[in-house]
């Protein structure tokens, strides 16, 4: 039998260190990820909504922050309706990194795709989204 978890697991990984080969150094695992997720930003997220849009626990999305932060990638904002929040923006470098990212992003995608017709993409894609949706459900 095989464990589905254990596959995706490892194509996962695969995956993210053929992108992070691609980025510039330093980096973190999950960089490309974020910084995308605020490139496409047109009203201010928190640090709230980046974990649940991530997927990751709050613990998490503090590390990655602080390391791009320090990085000089993003900058942090208290929101000042409600103090507890705080907005994460890209800054001027984090932005110039952007268009690197996203194509460090495609050239893995192509060599993902290789020998791989469209219909083949896009049946892994329902078929991973079926996958969620029917683990979603009450048994």
């Amino acid at each position: 039998m095989i464990l589905l978890s254990k596959e995706l697991r490892r194509l996962s990984k695969l995956y993210i260190k053929a992108i992070s080969k691609e980025l510039p150094a330093p980096h973190t695992e999950y960089m490309a990820e974020l910084m995308l997720i605020l490139s496409t930003r047109k009203a201010p997220i928190t640090q709230k909504e980046l974990t649940k849009h991530m997927q990751v626990d709050k613990s998490r999305m503090v590390v990655m922050i602080e390391e791009l932060n320090k990085l000089e990638y993003i900058f942090i904002e208290r929101n000042p309706a409600d103090r507890r929040e705080h907005f994460v923006f890209l800054t001027e470098g984090g932005r110039k990194l952007v268009p690197g990212i996203k194509q460090a992003i495609e050239k893995v995608n192509l060599q993902i795709r290789r020998q791989l017709d469209q219909a083949g993409i896009d049946h892994f894609y329902a078929t991973i989204q079926q996958m969620g949706q029917n683990l979603l459900l009450k048994p």
